[in-house]
């Protein structure tokens, strides 16, 4: 996504804004949506003193079809991004 707008989608605004648990919340950062999909974009940051594996099943919400991190593990106070496809 590289900070574009995805080709065929268009900026919205969405009801949620975090996900997650425990040292590791998900915040949402941007949204976008075409006739058939919404991707919602994240940021994730591990607020622990530990090395974290980013796991789907943490941040699956109901709707989800598919979620992506760019970063598979977060170092301490590292940021990832977190991508999620839903059907509209």
């Amino acid at each position: 996504m590289g900070g574009k707008i995805p080709a065929g989608f268009f900026s919205v605004s969405a009801r949620e804004v975090s996900r997650g648990e425990g040292p590791i919340e998900a915040i949402l950062e941007k949204a976008y949506q075409d006739h058939q999909f919404r991707v919602l974009v994240f940021a994730v940051k591990n607020e622990s003193s530990e090395r974290r594996t980013l796991e789907n099943k943490v941040f699956w919400g109901t709707g989800d079809m598919a979620l992506a991190f760019d970063h598979p593990t977060l170092a301490p106070q590292e940021t990832a991004k977190l991508f999620v496809v839903q059907q509209r």
